[in-house]
């Protein structure tokens, strides 16, 4: 279905580009005020393996929907040319773009990021 995304999505600005494709943020054209994130994944430059860990991605990120510090996926759309990975906007960026722009860390940083982590990964596994 090429055009898809742009008949329910308007993209807004850039805030990140990687190898496969670019982060923007996105608004619903029928909820203007509504500011989401979409990863913008260019077909062309993804190999048959690639394409199946996006498709792969997108599963666990749905089953994952409900679980807290897990930013929930809102949207995937597939066209011929792109695909479309719309989630919750995290103003505060994603936890490795966090970690590396981060000089210094204590002890107390370390430990509670930590646990975030340990929590998900056993709420996850059960």
């Amino acid at each position: 279905k090429d055009g898809a995304f742009s008949k329910k999505y308007k993209v807004m600005r850039e805030i990140a580009k990687g190898s496969y494709g670019t982060v923007c943020t996105t608004s619903p054209l029928n909820d203007p005020e509504t500011v989401y994130a979409v990863k913008i994944i260019d077909r062309s430059k993804l190999k048959k393996k690639d394409t199946d860990a996006v498709f792969r991605e997108v599963e666990i990120l749905r089953e994952l929907q409900d679980l807290p510090n897990v930013i929930p996926i809102v949207d995937f759309i597939e066209e011929p040319e792109k695909l479309y990975v719309v989630q919750v906007y995290a103003k505060g960026g994603d936890l490795f773009r966090r970690l590396t722009e981060r000089q210094v860390y204590t002890e107390k940083n370390a430990r509670d990021i930590a646990i975030i982590l340990f929590k998900t990964l056993e709420v996850m596994h059960t």
